[in-house]
C-alpha cells in the first residue's frame, strides 16, 4: 500500500522528438519542422531547439515565449512553437521555412539541441541529428 502512495506521487520529466529536414526540389531554402510530445508527468513551460550545420553554428531556432531559452546568434530564422505550455501527453509543434539552401544539402546530417523547461524548475537539454531530404 505505501510504495503504491509513493508510485503515484512520484513525478517524471521527459519528451518524444520528432524532427524533418526537407529541402523542396529547386529551391532556395529547407524547411526544419520539430515536434515534441510531453511523455512525463509534468507540465512543459518552455522550450527552444536549435539546428546547426556543420561548422556547428546555429541556422534555425524554433521556442515558445518571448525570446529563447539558450543564446542564438541575431538574425537565425526563427519561429514559434503553436503552445507555450505543454501538458503531459500533448504534442507541439514548429517549423522554420526560410533556412538558406546553402545551410543545408539534402543527404547531409545536421545535430540539433531541444532544450526543455519543466513546471518544477528541471531544465533538460536533448540533442540528436536529422537528416536533410529533398521531396
Amino acid at each position: 500500500y505505501v510504495s503504491g502512495m509513493f508510485s503515484s506521487m512520484s513525478t517524471s520529466q521527459d519528451v518524444n522528438i520528432q524532427t524533418t529536414l526537407t529541402i523542396p526540389p529547386g529551391a532556395s531554402y529547407g524547411s526544419w519542422t520539430v515536434s515534441v510530445k510531453d511523455t512525463g508527468t509534468v507540465a512543459i513551460t518552455g522550450m527552444t531547439a536549435v539546428l546547426y550545420n556543420s561548422s556547428n553554428d546555429a541556422i534555425a531556432v524554433i521556442y515558445t515565449g518571448s525570446s529563447p531559452l539558450i543564446t542564438v546568434p541575431a538574425n537565425t530564422p526563427s519561429d514559434a512553437l503553436t503552445v507555450s505550455t505543454v501538458s503531459p501527453g500533448q504534442t507541439v509543434s514548429g517549423s522554420v521555412l526560410n533556412i538558406n539552401s546553402s545551410n543545408v544539402i539534402a543527404g547531409s546530417s545536421y545535430n540539433y539541441q531541444l532544450v526543455v523547461k519543466f513546471a518544477n524548475g528541471v531544465q533538460k537539454t536533448y540533442t540528436g541529428a536529422v537528416t536533410a531530404e529533398s521531396y
